[in-house]
């Protein structure tokens, strides 16, 4: 296919030079009667440029199938049978590909260092999940990726699970051996889904760890705006092999997916999915050199130790993507928290992740030489800074927070519970997510065990920061539990 083309960007471009008059929604009708102060604030462009897909780019039978021809190019660039681009973010495209590969009551093998919106698929889906530890590593205190040999067992246990859900790359940049956990859920007859949510300029770079398609995996999940140019929701569904239908993947996506497409949100799409066949190998290439600069002059910095060079051939790493630069700020006598807190508010700049010890940069397409040098001067700035902040408290490694599932996640939710004072929980199961976010991997899950260390991670990490959400009360004196 001629990839070249952009079919949404196209039709968008030729609607705002048309002349027409929108009797349809949106109802702002491209902003035209707004206040000044919100055509200041949102931007006069954006509504102008919010026009919706049916009788507005295309017609109202959508006869020219805009949408199907920019999925159809994607798919033609990621050697995919099929891709869908999704509005809802990936969280969305995750439960769609959950419940189309599994019914209510049904197993799924699944990786327990997933998004929360695994684990909003299963309870959507009655799914019934067979949960697989990742890799802990505690002397670096974080879990890495799942390993094949333990998606094997977990079939050999449960021969009756439909499929296996794996997350890969993980927030800090560390990738799955995706090809042979796709080899051993293949040797089961069974398909695996890739939350590659973070992992979607994976194809166009070799340095970068392989692809989910690439390695054999039947659904791949990307995220646009985390790593391409896309705006914020835009989500990528792919398709290949024979395991899973794309008709019931179209099923589950229109019972969920809104109505009122955002053309913005695919033309980003749309645009980003152009600039990759055309040019995303030298657009990578550029923002790598760039990555790899900042991890070199940061960990020069006193008191920081930048991340991952090492983690390779540790168990659960079998790649890394150097765009995430990760930092342990321990060394300094802080926690990521606070200094997190203190970047954003003494040198404007934003990181994407924090953590007890650790702060996260991503880097990417957008950034430049310029960007990556205030990056850099705000660490300079931290490391030289004299006192402030607070070392972490101690907490439980990351092999103590295992978890014990006991009842279905579904069943849990739904469950009627009660909230109870997060000290007199341990030995009772949980009624909601607990999910410390970003990452956004939860602690717990609805019909887990609540335990000692967990609690005793859940109470030190709120005292110094943690954002905890899908909770009734986030600053976790009480938890929801079943009655």
């Amino acid at each position: 296919m001629d990839q070249r083309e952009a079919p949404i960007v196209e039709a968008l471009d030729a609607y705002l030079s048309g002349g027409f008059v929108p009797f349809v929604i949106p109802a702002h009708k491209q902003g035209r009667r707004l206040d000044k102060d919100t055509l200041g604030a949102v931007g006069a462009d954006a509504y102008r440029h919010d026009v919706g897909m049916l009788n507005g780019l295309d017609d109202m039978r959508e006869s020219h199938e805009l949408q199907v021809r920019a999925q159809e190019l994607a798919a033609d660039l990621m050697g995919a049978k099929q891709s869908f681009y999704l509005v809802n973010g990936s969280t969305l495209s995750v439960q769609c590909a959950i419940t189309a590969v599994a019914r209510p009551g049904e197993k799924l093998i699944v990786g327990r260092n997933g998004h929360k919106s695994v684990f909003s698929g299963l309870i959507v889906g009655g799914v019934e999940p067979v949960f697989v530890a990742p890799a802990f590593d505690d002397e670096y205190d974080v879990t890495h990726a799942v390993e094949a040999a333990d998606v094997a067992a977990a079939l050999e246990r449960h021969p009756d699970a439909k499929g296996v859900v794996v997350v890969s790359p993980t927030y800090y940049g560390v990738a799955a051996d995706l090809r042979a956990i796709a080899e051993v859920a293949h040797a089961h007859g069974v398909p695996v889904i890739a939350d590659d949510a973070w992992g979607a300029l994976y194809p166009f770079h070799p340095e970068l760890p392989a692809a989910a398609l690439e390695s054999g995996c039947d659904v791949a999940i990307g995220s646009f705006h985390k790593s391409l140019t896309g705006l914020q929701q835009a989500s990528i569904l792919s398709v290949q092999g024979d395991l899973v239908d794309p008709t019931i993947i179209e099923y589950r996506i229109g019972l969920v997916e809104t109505s009122s497409i955002s053309s913005l949100i695919l033309a980003s799409m749309d645009a980003a999915r152009r600039l990759m066949a055309l040019r995303g190998e030298e657009e990578i290439a550029r923002t790598l050199e760039l990555a790899h600069r900042a991890r070199v002059e940061i960990d020069a910095l006193p008191g920081l130790n930048v991340l991952g060079g090492d983690w390779p051939g540790r168990r659960g790493v079998h790649g890394l993507d150097e765009t995430k630069v990760s930092i342990d700020v321990s060394g300094l006598g802080t926690n990521g928290y606070e200094a997190c807190d203190w970047l954003r508010a003494e040198r404007r700049v934003l990181m994407e992740l924090a953590d007890h010890r650790r702060v996260l940069a991503t880097v990417t397409l957008g950034d430049d030489d310029e960007s990556i040098g205030q990056l850099i001067e705000a660490m300079r700035a931290l490391s030289a800074r004299d006192g402030g902040g607070e070392p972490a408290p101690p907490m439980p490694n990351p092999s103590q927070l295992q978890t014990e599932l006991v009842t279905r996640p579904r069943d849990a939710y739904f469950a009627e519970g009660e909230h109870i004072p997060l000290e007199r929980a341990i030995g009772r199961i949980a009624a909601e997510k607990v999910t410390p976010y970003p990452p956004g991997i939860p602690v717990l899950v609805p019909g887990e065990r609540i335990t000692e260390p967990i609690v005793d991670y859940l109470r030190a990490g709120v005292a110094i920061g943690m954002n905890i959400t899908d909770v009734a009360d986030s600053k976790l004196e009480t938890v929801r539990v079943v009655a």
